[in-house]
C-alpha cells in the first residue's frame, strides 16, 4: 500500500503537552504527502527540547522541512523568542493553519534547491525526519542549505529515524561543507527515548 493508504486512518490532529503547554497540529494526510503528518522524529525532537529548554528559550529558531510545524511549535511553547517554520510551497497552507494565533511564529517557503535568503537566519535550526527512502536526491540540497544556515554561531538539532537507506552520505556531505557533526548521547535524550 501507498503512504496515504497506510496513514489515512481518520486521525485529523496531533496534540502533546510539552513543557507544561499544549501543542496542537492539524494533520492533512491527503494534502501534502509526508509533510502533513507528525513523524516520530518530531516527537523525539520535541521531547529532547523539553528536556533541555535552554537550547531554544529566548532564541531565534528555524525549522527546516517543518511539515505540520510540530517541532517549531514546541520550541515556541518552550520560550523561543521567535520561530520560523519552513517548507516547500505545497506544505505552507497546513503550516500556516497550525501557526495561526501562536505568538512569535511565522511561516516561510524554503526550497532546499534554492539559495537561502539572508532573512532566514536563526540561532537554532531544527529538522526532524527529513531523510526519507527514495528521497536521497535531496541529501545534497539539504546539506547545502544547512551549511548556509549554520554560518556564525548557529547550531542545528537534526533528528532522523534510521530506515532502510544509508544516511552516512548525507552526513559526509555536511562534513565536506565544513559542518561539525556529532551525535547526542543517549543520556541527554528524554528518558522515554533513551
Amino acid at each position: 500500500p501507498g503512504f496515504h493508504d497506510v496513514v489515512d486512518r481518520g486521525v485529523t490532529s496531533f496534540e502533546a503537552d510539552v513543557g507544561g503547554r499544549r501543542v496542537c497540529c492539524r494533520l492533512g494526510y491527503r494534502e501534502s504527502g509526508t509533510g502533513s503528518s507528525v513523524w516520530d522524529g518530531a516527537v523525539v525532537l520535541a521531547r529532547f527540547l523539553e528536556t533541555h529548554p535552554s537550547l531554544v528559550r529566548g532564541k531565534r529558531v528555524l525549522e527546516l522541512g517543518a511539515g505540520t510545524g510540530f517541532g517549531g511549535l514546541c520550541a515556541a511553547a518552550l520560550g523561543a523568542s521567535n520561530v520560523t517554520l519552513t517548507d516547500i510551497e505545497a506544505c505552507l497552507p497546513l503550516l500556516r493553519e497550525n501557526a495561526a494565533g501562536v505568538d512569535g511564529v511565522v511561516v516561510e517557503a524554503l526550497d532546499w534547491t534554492e539559495p537561502v535568503a539572508p532573512s532566514q537566519r536563526a540561532d537554532v535550526l531544527l529538522a526532524a525526519d527529513c531523510l526519507l527512502p527514495g528521497r536521497e536526491g535531496l541529501f545534497a540540497p539539504l546539506a547545502t542549505t544547512l551549511a548556509a544556515l549554520l554560518a556564525g554561531d548557529a547550531v542545528a538539532y537534526f533528528v532522523y529515524e534510521q530506515r532502510c537507506m544509508d544516511c552516512g552520505p548525507f552526513f559526509e556531505l555536511l562534513r565536506g561543507a565544513g559542518v561539525a557533526v556529532s551525535c547526542i548521547p543517549d543520556d541527554d535524550l528524554h528518558p522515554e527515548y533513551r
